[in-house]
């Protein structure tokens, strides 16, 4: 069944007043007035079919260079059959008896012209309407075809606005003045791009400017390359339009777009402490190097190309994540306390052990039972799968890895207060015999904004977390190990160490806000 469309029945938006006054301006004026309203006003823009005959009139003996008056106006009229349909020449004589003097038809002209951009904008609200109850279209062809006709409407406001070329050039030879005198090359605002800032010397206050890059450039990722969300870890392939993202800097991050971009090659880039990552070699990064004034933003190609140099090597990084994202859902166990019982507790037995002596650990312990009985709390971590089970089986639950920020902090000064060692120059190292604890607290290090990298002798060795972080007092309560972190350190950055080509495989790539 279709559905009927409703259209308006009200009388369409328009000024018969200020028509005529236009029109009677013009023919009193002649040509000195018709070219301020040919800037605006289109034959289409009048309500009446007799007001667009006439002004199409005028717009002809205009463009034929004849004057614009009633005589040769009734004239051409004449000429193509029209004046009887416009009323004959008492019609012309009534708008020269209703024009408005020349310093007003600038406003008349604009009332003219806004009431024919609602006239247009009703009509193709109209045609959106309908063209959304037929559905005969994908919907993105529909979206882009509304946006298009909206903004064309919108572009008639920025007709009309000449002027006088004197004015201009006094004005414009001024600012060349004022520019000489400053003796620099970036007379606008500078962008921090040296090579844009030279080729624009900077955005200048009349500018337009669209920063932008196409879909296929910058963003494409493996399908199965995993994306961080607010609350969790998705597949780039699961992503769709209005998902939520995290971003470095705890900033709201929205997917606006995705776009399959077929098979291509894809690198392994690997940084210093460990860290990975797939994407396409026009993947852009934002670098960072001790010799740059500003941090750059580059290509995986490029990127690489440096790292073939010596100068380079070992000396390109990224920013950090700030950490700001995760859920704030109710955790079963205190999140420090968890921390402290996977660093230095017994998972066993019927009662909670830990293989500390330290009081301030300790007190602490029962500071974050909050009452809670040693049972209570090794029920939760039964539910948990934490409890039964041995020091190599160790892990963090997904849902204190997702977890806010504050909460994460929170577990990883648990393992470091109970089991973490401060070493002389303020990193903190932490040994474990799990491997997936091991990399858990590398993620868990490296959300917050830390250096985390994990080493292993061999086979039968512990696993060594060495965590460098750029506030190590954050990560840490107890006041022996506290007091060792506060000497002046620079912290270990995540430098770039190779970019090696892996695989072909399907890729994609992301618009967010």
């Amino acid at each position: 069944m279709t559905r009927a469309l409703e259209v308006p029945t009200r009388i369409p938006p328009h000024n018969l007043d200020a028509e005529r006054a236009v029109l009677g301006a013009v023919l009193l004026e002649g040509r000195d007035a018709l070219p301020r309203v040919v800037e605006a006003l289109r034959a289409s823009d009048f309500y009446t079919e007799a007001h667009r005959a006439m002004y199409q009139a005028m717009l002809t003996l205009f463009d034929r260079g004849a004057p614009v008056d009633s005589l040769t106006l009734s004239e051409e009229l004449r000429r193509t059959d029209q004046l009887q349909f416009v009323g004959g020449p008492a019609a012309i004589a009534l708008l020269m008896e209703e024009a408005s003097i020349a310093a007003h038809l600038g406003s008349y002209t604009a009332i003219v012209r806004d009431m024919a951009v609602l006239r247009e904008l009703i009509q193709t609200s109209v045609h959106i309407i309908g063209q959304a109850f037929d559905a005969k279209e994908d919907v993105q062809t529909l979206v882009d075809d509304a946006e298009k006709r909206i903004f064309s409407l919108a572009e008639r406001r920025l007709e009309g606005s000449a002027l006088p070329v004197g004015k201009i050039l006094k004005n414009t030879f001024e600012y060349i003045e004022r520019l000489y005198e400053r003796k620099e090359h970036v007379t606008g605002v500078a962008t921090g791009f040296e090579k844009l800032d030279l080729e624009t010397s900077g955005f200048q206050p009349s500018d337009f400017i669209i920063i932008a890059g196409r879909p296929s450039m910058g963003k494409a990722q493996p399908l199965d390359a995993r994306v961080k969300t607010p609350t969790g870890w998705t597949r780039m392939s699961e992503l769709r339009e209005g998902d939520r993202l995290a971003s470095i800097d705890g900033r709201e991050s929205v997917v606006r777009g995705v776009y399959p971009q077929g098979a291509r090659q894809v690198y392994r880039v690997v940084f210093s402490d460990g860290r990975a990552t797939e994407c396409c070699a026009e993947h852009l990064w934002r670098v960072h190097h001790r010799g740059w004034p500003e941090a750059r933003v580059l290509t995986t190609a490029q990127i690489a190309a440096l790292l073939a140099c010596r100068h380079y090597r070992s000396s390109l990084w990224i920013d950090t994540p700030s950490g700001d994202d995760g859920h704030a859902e109710p955790l079963p166990v205190d999140p420090w306390l968890l921390g402290a019982l996977l660093g230095a507790g017994q998972l066993s037995g019927g009662a909670l052990r830990f293989w500390t002596s330290d009081p301030e650990v300790l007190a602490r312990v029962a500071e974050r039972a909050d009452g809670r009985t040693a049972g209570a709390i090794i029920d939760a971590l039964r539910r948990l799968r934490l409890w039964d089970i041995d020091g190599s089986a160790r892990f963090v639950p997904d849902i204190y890895m997702d977890a806010r920020r504050p909460a994460r902090v929170d577990l990883l000064r648990g393992l470091l207060d109970a089991a973490g060692v401060v070493e002389p120059r303020g990193m903190l190292q932490l040994t474990l015999t799990s491997g997936r604890l091991a990399r858990a607290v590398a993620t868990l290090a490296r959300s917050l904004g830390g250096w985390c990298a994990v080493r292993r002798r061999s086979t039968r060795a512990p696993f060594v977390c060495i965590i460098d972080h750029p506030e190590p007092k954050e990560l840490l309560t107890v006041s022996s190990k506290l007091v060792r972190t506060l000497a002046p350190r620079r912290p270990r950055r995540p430098m770039f160490v190779s970019i090696e080509p892996t695989r072909v495989t399907e890729t994609q790539c992301i618009a967010v806000t």
